[in-house]
């Protein structure tokens, strides 16, 4: 391809990284996401370039194969904006991350939160800042607690059901007895089927009475929303 025709899921790329920089001052995070793109591309970039040279390969399609996905041996095929991919299998590194890599873990799930509100300002036709905003000063809600299956035996289940502007990122229970002593604690798990968040007792309080369960919801920011209800 001509490097002056630029494709259109290319150029919408290259905008929402301009877009994310824009309001997203942090110098990691702009450099991380675009030299990231820039690596998928295969074009531009340090990083980018070396995969382009030793690690990429192009594929010449049979008629019956439209794209490759998965590994075969030691090779990885994997689709990226539209562009299929052949790289080496990365090797099980089985030790502690250094403090270095923890910067940069954290780094990436800073930027896939980033673009999942520039996913969502693309859906409504806003900015990413005014999503981003907006989740920040709302809090999620806890609608309800369900304990219609909860007779305090190991394996019932409580079901949450919480709301957030954007997303509600995890659940909480707790439980505590009459006297506010600890019965036990963990965190829900979002269950599809039912669209509510769902906890499974793992202590027997059948002996116990008026307990209290608190759902606490939490969202991308940190922002918490408590119900309590009594059983």
């Amino acid at each position: 391809m001509r490097r002056d025709k630029v494709m259109p899921h290319r150029r919408s790329a290259q905008a929402g990284v301009r877009s994310l920089a824009a309001w997203d001052r942090r110098p990691n995070f702009g450099r991380i996401v675009s030299n990231t793109l820039q690596c998928l591309n295969g074009r531009g970039g340090r990083t980018g370039s070396h995969l382009g040279r030793r690690g990429m390969a192009k594929i010449t399609y049979a008629p019956a194969v439209k794209h490759l996905h998965g590994h075969l041996g030691k090779m990885v095929f994997k689709e990226r904006l539209g562009m299929d991919i052949v790289a080496t299998k990365p090797d099980q590194v089985n030790q502690p991350n250094s403090p270095a890599q923890l910067v940069q873990r954290q780094n990436f799930r800073e930027a896939a939160a980033h673009a999942a509100y520039l996913a969502r300002a693309n859906e409504l036709h806003s900015s990413p800042v005014a999503v981003a905003v907006k989740d920040w000063m709302t809090e999620p809600v806890v609608t309800a607690i369900d304990l219609s299956n909860y007779n305090k035996h190991v394996g019932d289940a409580i079901l949450i059901a919480a709301q957030d502007d954007f997303k509600v990122a995890g659940v909480t229970v707790a439980i505590v007895d009459s006297t506010h002593t600890p019965v036990e604690s963990g965190a829900a798990a979002f269950d599809a089927a039912s669209g509510s968040w769902k906890y499974t007792a793992t202590v027997d309080a059948s002996a116990k009475s008026g307990l209290t369960v608190t759902a606490t919801a939490s969202d991308r920011p940190g922002n918490t929303g408590v119900l309590t209800a009594t059983k």
